[in-house]
């Protein structure tokens, strides 16, 4: 109220009113407590990491005093335990990252806030072009958008260019000649690849480089289909050959990585963080293949999208949102001071100097990214089920088997009846 705008009646009563008014006006405010909004983050990047997501929710608090963010860094570690445990007794935050498929598991159980008025939003002022479709369609199901893409990860096969010059080969450009260049870069304790007995990435890879999947178009599962069996005994082929490190059965992800950048190995599939674990003189020695051509004359890859999510459980929606969009375009520190290990989806943050300056990233961004399918891609569709057929560990036990000498014909089956057993809820 502006009394300088009134007529003020010359009467005693109507004098007192306005001295009321005008000590009313003169005292400040009390602000209103910050709506808090939990956020769970995983560790994305490197020992920094945390330190630099806690500046930007830091710098979000400063820049939005009517709303507190409350991050907390959630380990890999049993982290889908962590969030199972955390919706299934309310507890869960009001928004998080998360692995692949986790927006589709809990949208399933009715734990996940669809985004589509904050996708409108964006739609309508023309930011969301910033964001690849085929990245955001990973998160449409049933015409509802249930996660926003913030990064996208890849993995490649890294050589040693050393080691092959010594076997006298070239990078390889297909399957045939990886062959060749894996077994005559094998000997004298050097093997032709690295992996580790976990890792199911080269499985999964190499099958979407042929054009294979684990899926039928109606969403079955199909471990056993002609281009599938095909890529496990190209696995199998090159173990066969002496070319695979007897050790990488028993190798987790860190030593694996330690041995491939000591030049225990020729080739070593990994995704785009690898060299931020080797120093300048090493770094120099090793380069990334371009997708190679398939036996059937493919090239493609596969996709693994990170989202962030908001809870059902919520009780502030519209602070969340805000948050959720903020944090999308804001998170560029994350790989240039914070080590992250995937590419973000945004256009724009890729043209930071970090990246176009970057060999592997422009390799990654430029080459993978154009031929990249996600893992469900011959279903059509993402499914629930899907974040359990990660998580389950048959895929990586299928890797490790072939790597070790096992026959095909007795692990396929056996990973046939284990994806079958998972999408009927078993």
């Amino acid at each position: 109220m502006r009394l300088t705008r009134r007529r003020v009646i010359g009467s005693a009563a109507a004098g007192i009113l306005v001295a009321a008014a005008m000590s009313t006006a003169l005292t400040p405010a009390i602000a209103a407590d910050p709506v808090t909004v939990t956020f769970w983050d995983l560790q994305w990047g490197n020992a920094d990491y945390q330190t630099v997501a806690q500046k930007l929710v830091d710098q979000f608090n400063t820049e939005n005093p009517d709303i507190h963010v409350d991050l907390t860094i959630v380990p890999w570690t049993n982290w889908f335990e962590t969030f199972v445990t955390a919706v299934a007794s309310g507890s869960a935050p009001d928004v998080s990252t998360g692995a692949s498929f986790q927006p589709n598991y809990f949208y399933a159980q009715d734990a996940i806030l669809p985004l589509d008025d904050m996708i409108a939003q964006m739609k309508a002022d023309g930011s969301l072009a910033d964001i690849p479709e085929a990245n955001l369609e990973a998160y449409h199901v049933d015409g509802h958008y249930i996660a926003l893409p913030w990064a996208v990860d890849f993995a490649g096969w890294y050589y040693n260019k050393d080691i092959l010059a010594k076997a006298g080969v070239k990078p390889p450009t297909s399957w045939d000649e990886f062959r060749v260049a894996a077994k005559a870069a094998t000997g004298n304790g050097v093997y032709g690849v690295l992996s580790s007995g976990d890792m199911d990435k080269v499985l999964i890879t190499m099958t979407q480089n042929n054009n294979g999947g684990f899926f039928t178009a109606d969403g079955k599962a199909d471990m056993t289909g002609e281009r599938t069996k095909e890529t496990v005994e190209f696995m199998a082929a090159l173990q066969a050959d002496g070319s695979v490190d007897p050790a990488t059965a028993g190798y987790d992800g860190n030593h694996a990585v330690q041995a491939f950048l000591a030049g225990k190995s020729a080739f070593f599939l990994y995704g785009p963080s690898l060299l931020a674990n080797a120093d300048a003189a090493t770094a120099a020695k090793i380069g990334l293949l371009s997708p190679m051509t398939g036996p059937h004359g493919d090239k493609g890859t596969n996709a693994w999208n990170a989202g962030i999510m908001a809870y059902s459980q919520t009780k502030h929606p519209t602070e969340t949102m805000k948050f959720i969009r903020w944090w999308s375009e804001h998170e560029t520190p994350l790989w240039t001071q914070g080590g992250g290990g995937m590419l973000p989806v945004r256009a724009s943050i890729r043209k930071d100097p970090y990246f176009v300056n970057n060999e592997v990233d422009n390799i990654f961004a430029n080459e993978y990214l154009p031929v990249a399918k996600a893992l469900y891609s011959k279903a059509g569709q993402s499914f629930p089920q899907l974040n359990a057929v990660e998580g389950d560990g048959f895929l990586a036990k299928l890797s490790q088997q072939t790597w070790q000498g096992k026959p095909v014909t007795e692990t396929l089956p056996a990973a046939q009846q284990r994806l079958e057993q998972i999408l009927n809820g078993q």
